[in-house]
């Protein structure tokens, strides 16, 4: 209780310190991953832990409960539908069966530590970051069987961190007030705060379009230089044509301006009633950052409040 300074509860199952914790939706369940490369779903009410996942080779860095798109969240509350998304020092990202206590698909995109995960606000995009220079996203299909052919997490992409300043040690994803659209926060271990701004499907085919265009153009521009025979000129076209539709993951998210800490970051929590970002940093300081909105009114103005 913070009111009375007193402990609750207290869970112990794990051989080594706690590394991350997720509650989800409701608060019913708890997920904490460990140095000792465990995860346990702890039942709060029943105070007693239900489940612990198994694979992971190296420390656990994050762990996120998925509980699907907002219309379904009810459903998926229950420990019976209930999985998690973790990732490690192993480089590896996994999603798990809670009920079943198996990892139903493991994605490998990395090269090094993954040490972030975050979901957009339906649940229906995962963004990861890792020690390298740039954020990857997957898109994802609840419904999707898990397997080779039907998997749970696609692939679209990755997104360079031009202003990122070390590892990525945190992402959120945020609805800054009057601004419309969601916004990713990328913390890294410097005084760099990092903004990507989301973009929507109809957004997504536009850039798509844009890029379509400026294909052709480089395409005519290229004709117009050489003379290349037939059978080259289809093998052109079908290679533009297969790429220009492509949906990538820099088609959804726009680096905006960065925000220059006081000192370096710590750690981060967003508060959705003041939309303001709560940033820890090493001086032993608590700084304050708005977002709001700016003109164009696609952008966002940030600015230290405290």
């Amino acid at each position: 209780s913070v009111d009375d300074a007193m402990v609750l509860q207290t869970f112990q199952g794990h051989k080594s310190g706690v590394s991350c914790l997720a509650f989800n939706g409701t608060g019913h369940l708890l997920a904490s991953g460990s140095n000792d490369t465990d995860i346990v779903i702890w039942d709060i009410t029943a105070e007693a832990g239900i489940a612990r996942l198994r694979g992971h080779v190296d420390q656990v860095t994050a762990v996120l409960f998925w509980e699907g798109p907002s219309t379904k969240r009810a459903e998926s509350s229950t420990v019976s539908s209930a999985r998690v998304v973790s990732s490690s020092k192993d480089r590896m990202v996994r999603i798990w069966s809670v009920e079943l206590q198996i990892c139903l698909q493991i994605v490998a995109e990395h090269q090094s530590e993954v040490w972030s995960l975050a979901f957009n606000k339906t649940q229906t995009r995962l963004v990861a970051g890792s020690t390298d220079k740039f954020l990857r996203m997957w898109t994802l299909d609840r419904d999707a069987s898990g397997d080779d052919s039907d998997p749970l997490a696609v692939f679209l992409g990755a997104v360079p961190r031009p202003n990122g300043q070390g590892s990525a040690v945190g992402l959120e994803f945020v609805e800054p007030k009057g601004a419309g659209f969601e916004v990713l926060v990328c913390q890294g271990v410097g005084r760099s705060l990092e903004v990507f701004r989301c973009h929507d499907e109809a957004d997504v085919k536009r850039r798509q379009k844009r890029r379509k265009r400026r294909a052709q153009v480089k395409k005519n521009k290229k004709a117009n230089e050489e003379t290349p025979n037939e059978e080259q000129l289809d093998e052109d076209n079908a290679a533009d044509d297969q790429g220009d539709d492509q949906h990538r993951a820099a088609d959804e998210l726009a680096e905006l301006p960065s925000h220059r800490l006081a000192a370096k970051a710590v750690s981060m929590a967003w508060c959705h009633a003041t939309g303001e970002l709560l940033v820890a940093l090493t001086n032993n300081e608590l700084e304050v950052v708005k977002l709001s909105p700016a003109d164009p009114p696609d952008s966002l103005s940030l600015g230290r409040t405290g």
